[in-house]
């Protein structure tokens, strides 16, 4: 992260990216991974009923708290 602001500090007079953009798909990407993994390992999709709701609720809320904060930092980048 210190290099993403020390990169950022240092090309932020060049053409500007479309970071919004770019931090969507990105968060999107790896929730979609994330997904993949679970779905492809036998041994964790084949667990996910013993490991009862409180596993599926702390992933939901990991997933759900990553999305917001992407929207909270869309938002104040837009300022």
């Amino acid at each position: 992260m210190i290099i993403g602001v020390i990169v950022g500090r240092l090309m932020s007079h060049r053409a500007k990216l479309p970071l919004p953009l770019l931090l969507s798909a990105t968060v999107c990407l790896l929730v979609c991974l994330l997904g993949y993994s679970v779905g492809a390992d036998r041994q964790v999709a084949s667990a996910l009923p013993r490991l009862g709701l409180k596993s599926i609720v702390l992933g939901a809320a990991g997933t759900i708290g990553a999305v917001l904060a992407t929207f909270v930092l869309i938002k104040s980048m837009r300022r």
